[in-house]
C-alpha cells in the first residue's frame, strides 16, 4: 500500500525542480497583492520574480507587534507537490534532511532538501497523510 505526502511551502526558486499550479493575476503577483499595496508594504521583487512584501513598518516596530500581537505570512507564492505511491515514504526520506519515515498519518515536519553536495536547497514543510 502507496503513502501520501505533501511537501509544501516550496519557493519560486525551487519551480525548476517540482510542478507547480497556482492561480495569480499573471506571472509575477499573488492573489493578495492588491491587499498588501493598499496596506502599505514595501513590495521587493524576489525569487522567480514574483513581488512580495519586505515589510509594513521598521523591523523594530514590526517586531514588537509580531511579539505582542501576531504575525503572518504570505505563502500563496509558494508550491505543494504530491508524492504518491509505494515508493512515496523512500523517496520523501531521501529528499529530507530530517527523519520522514517515523511521521504517523496526520502529522507534519518542517525540514530542508538538499542538493548533492549537502548544500540547502529549500524549507520544506512535509505532510503525512493516511
Amino acid at each position: 500500500m502507496g503513502l501520501d505526502f505533501r511537501l509544501c511551502h516550496l519557493t519560486p526558486l525551487t519551480f525548476h525542480i517540482f510542478t507547480f499550479h497556482g492561480v495569480f493575476h499573471d506571472r509575477t503577483t499573488n492573489p493578495l497583492y492588491d491587499v498588501h499595496v493598499r496596506a502599505g508594504a514595501q513590495m521587493v521583487k524576489g525569487g522567480g520574480d514574483f513581488w512580495f512584501p519586505l515589510s509594513y513598518a521598521d523591523a523594530a516596530e514590526e517586531h514588537a507587534n509580531t511579539r505582542e500581537n501576531v504575525g503572518m505570512q504570505d505563502l500563496s507564492t509558494m508550491g505543494e507537490v504530491d508524492i504518491k505511491g509505494p515508493g512515496a515514504e523512500r523517496l520523501v526520506n531521501h529528499l529530507c534532511v530530517n527523519e520522514i519515515r517515523d511521521l504517523f498519518p496526520g502529522q507534519v515536519r518542517y525540514t530542508t532538501l538538499c542538493n548533492e553536495d549537502g548544500g540547502i536547497v529549500d524549507d520544506v514543510t512535509v505532510y503525512k497523510f493516511g
